[in-house]
């Protein structure tokens, strides 16, 4: 009966050792993976991204910069209402000044396509009366990895005020 147990005993270890090396090695390929298509852009960097609003009148700046040091592929503005429901405001950029305003599709899809190299800036528009709209009571910034960047200087109560 001993011998029983040894051998339930060292089969047992031996499941426990293999499950933790394939945890290890499956760990170890992510990182690899990971880093490799940061490094060619197919993922986006870990950042950080510092994202500062300012009021211009009837608008509200987002000033993006990566402080990283590897390429940030941006995905969405993210506004949280008081149920924290998401919503996702139309940006605008300064280009569409001159070129018409874009439908909601294009601008989500233009605004997915920034990528932004270290150190590199971008500046976002957004409507207060698409913000006031959606009840946005706070913003984020949302990278291709699902990570979200909040946005410093976003105050809701400011909306109302028309300045």
């Amino acid at each position: 009966m001993d011998l029983y147990l040894i051998i339930y005993v060292m089969i047992g270890l031996g499941c426990a050792i293999l499950v933790a090396f394939l945890f290890f090695i499956d760990n170890a390929i992510d990182l690899l993976t990971d880093w490799f298509f940061t490094r060619i852009g197919w993922l986006s960097g870990p950042g950080p991204l510092v994202v500062v609003a300012e009021r211009n009148g009837d608008e509200l700046t987002l000033k993006m910069q990566n402080q990283g040091q590897a390429k940030l592929k941006l995905a969405a503005v993210e506004g949280r209402d008081l149920n924290n429901q998401r919503h996702f405001p139309k940006p605008r950029f300064a280009e569409d000044e001159h070129n018409g305003l874009p439908t909601f599709e294009e601008a989500i899809t233009s605004f997915s396509r920034i990528v932004l190299n270290p150190q590199e800036s971008e500046v976002v528009k957004l409507k207060r009366t698409d913000l006031l709209a959606l009840g946005c009571t706070s913003l984020a910034i949302i990278d291709s990895n699902g990570k979200s960047w909040p946005v410093q200087g976003f105050h809701a109560d400011e909306l109302n005020h028309a300045r």
